[in-house]
């Protein structure tokens, strides 16, 4: 399969966004976000708007970062043995 056929610009830039926060449990804030990612910060808000609707983020003071549900879907990869 040739994944080129398939890839989306804004959907990579949420998984990008997620991958972002699962490396900063303090959080980040949006612009921080953007500028690490290359892209506009009104895409940031809504990329963390869409999810935050999944509940896979949350803003705490203005810093978003994974949300307690997401860590738990990912509980069971953690290679770390915690």
């Amino acid at each position: 399969m040739d994944d080129t056929n398939y890839r989306n610009a804004a959907q990579q830039r949420v998984l990008l966004t997620l991958a972002f926060l699962a490396q900063r449990p303090e959080g980040a804030l949006p612009g921080e976000i953007a500028q690490s990612l290359g892209t506009l910060p009104s895409n940031t808000t809504r990329d963390l708007a869409n999810l935050r609707l999944v509940g896979w983020a949350v803003a705490r003071d203005g810093r978003w970062s994974c949300s307690p549900h997401f860590i738990d879907l990912m509980r069971p990869h953690d290679r770390t043995g915690t």
